[in-house]
């Protein structure tokens, strides 16, 4: 799917009708998201309408997604041990030749169940990772991103793609990415639609002029590059999370996967681990109709 379509469906509004449930992003006239799960709000609906003026009955409020983001970082010699989260984790539910074009990248994704943190908790602890968490509330009309860390000057970055040839890029500056876009799916128990990518992106510290949807306005001047092979998409039902980490193939430190997970702390080489958990919150208040 194309990330630049989804750009925008970050705002979503939650609609709590007497006979069930509708859904709409709040984005500009033409752009869509992975699947829009609104059958109830007409489709044509013009840009930043107040929902309650095209719900037929029922209340309103609007919902947004923050993510929690707990990072592990995991010492080198420990890699084999941590192998065992990945007994704990739906690897399944995704494109097999995406998992495999990622895992030759050097990264390894899935969905973890609620049931599963006690388990992974224990093999992180016995691993001796160095663990933190934040808690991230991205931007409305906006994807996530997740920085891992600064482009070192210069850097080499290989990847397969999917006619599985080698290539590679060398980059001066910028920041090493992981993207997400969703959509949350409130009628279809609370489940998220994740798609996850990688970009080195370095803003230059100027604006630009820039025409977008017929219209010139000035936006930042950024240099980026999008790993447009290793896009993934999933989707986690309410409560789990998306979890990505190095693959066997990361020990190879000029592949992306070993360029994105593999760091210094101290000048000891440690592994990362990211697990990802989209939680609604409400921002408004519910709204009676007229």
């Amino acid at each position: 799917m194309n990330r630049r379509r989804l750009a925008k469906s970050l705002a979503f509004v939650l609609c709590c009708l007497a006979g069930g449930f509708g859904c709409r992003t709040n984005r500009p006239a033409g752009e869509r998201p992975l699947h829009d799960p609104s059958t109830d709000i007409p489709q044509d609906a013009p840009s930043g309408v107040d929902v309650t003026t095209i719900v037929p009955s029922g209340a309103v409020r609007v919902v947004d997604l923050s993510f929690d983001v707990l990072r592990a970082d995991l010492p080198a010699e420990a890699w084999s041990a941590a192998r065992k989260i990945w007994n704990h984790v739906d690897e399944m539910r995704m494109d097999s030749a995406v998992v495999a074009r990622l895992a030759r990248n050097g990264f390894r994704v899935g969905a973890v169940p609620p049931g599963s943190w006690p388990a992974i908790q224990a093999v992180l602890e016995a691993s001796g990772a160095q663990t933190s968490r934040s808690v991230m509330a991205p931007t409305r009309g906006a994807p996530l991103l997740i920085t891992l860390g600064p482009v070192s000057d210069p850097e080499s970055i290989f990847t397969y793609n999917a006619q599985d040839r080698l290539t590679g890029r060398t980059f001066t500056a910028g920041d090493k990415l992981i993207v997400l876009d969703y959509v949350f799916q409130p009628q279809l128990g609370s489940s998220t639609e994740l798609q996850v990518g990688f970009e080195v992106r370095h803003d230059n510290g100027v604006m630009t002029w820039s025409r977008e949807g017929g219209v010139i306005r000035q936006v930042p001047d950024i240099d980026l590059h999008v790993f447009k092979d290793l896009v993934v998409n999933l989707t986690l039902e309410g409560g789990e999370s998306f979890v990505i980490g190095p693959s066997q193939a990361a020990k190879n430190e000029y592949l992306i996967g070993g360029r994105y997970l593999t760091i210094d702390h101290g000048g000891d080489k440690y592994v990362s681990m990211l697990f990802i958990t989209p939680a609604p919150y409400q921002t408004e208040g519910a709204k009676a109709q007229h």
